[in-house]
């Protein structure tokens, strides 16, 4: 379930989400975008009589995607079991993050477009941020361990994405959210494979440079062609 602000103004809202989410026409896959209409927080007022729906219909996993949210804005954190944050570099001095609620309360905070300059500053005031919540000490042996990722979610094999969906899962399996059939928690040992970008392509060794030749041989083809 996806949500999007209605403007006060009109009434109306984008929805987004629908415009965009054009490649998920899956047996598996159900989309539902909502507007905020009336409720003035980051989800609808009918999420809670949505969500006993999506339960009732025996889906594997319901994410919830609120609108961009800001300051003081957290009710997501009441309806889930799991929450993440996602944010970027650009939410202006490090003393806006004290303002920010979900870094009080989510489980997880990504911080993407890790790739614009000012991300790995940013991530350290987010950590610190994120330690100071909890009363929490920073340092070289600790920090590992907290849940906060800088990601690039553009970048196919991105470590940071994988980092936090090794992490996840991990999570889903303590909590015993998530079973494979039998009741047997997932295994993610091969996701960890992934975690070094240099031990995963998609295209093998042996075919790197399959599409050059493709090239040459379409090129070859039309010039003999035309003789």
């Amino acid at each position: 379930m996806a949500f999007d602000p209605t403007k006060r103004k009109t009434g109306g809202a984008l929805l987004g989400d629908r415009i965009r989410m054009n490649a998920i026409y899956n047996d598996r896959v159900f989309l539902r975008s909502m507007a905020t209409r009336q409720s003035e927080t980051e989800l609808s007022n009918a999420v809670d009589e949505a969500l006993k729906l999506m339960m009732h219909g025996n889906f594997d996993l319901i994410i919830l995607e609120t609108t961009g949210i800001g300051q003081g804005d957290a009710k997501v954190v009441d309806i889930s079991d799991l929450s993440l944050y996602v944010m970027t570099s650009e939410y202006g001095a490090s003393s806006q993050l004290e303002k920010i609620d979900m870094i009080d309360y989510a489980d997880m905070i990504v911080l993407n477009k890790f790739d614009k300059m000012g991300s790995e500053d940013a991530f350290e005031d987010v950590l610190h941020a994120y330690a100071n919540s909890r009363n929490l000490f920073v340092d070289e042996k600790s920090r590992a361990s907290f849940p906060v990722f800088g990601t690039v979610a553009s970048d196919f094999n991105n470590p940071g994405v994988t980092r936090l969906f090794i992490r996840l899962f991990n999570r889903f399996n303590e909590l015993k959210l998530l079973t494979t059939p039998g009741n047997r928690t997932l295994d993610i040992n091969k996701a960890k494979e992934l975690d070094n970008p240099h031990t995963f392509t998609i295209i093998p060794s042996d075919k790197t440079f399959y599409l050059g030749e493709i090239s040459r041989t379409l090129k070859h083809y039309r010039e003999n062609t035309k003789n």
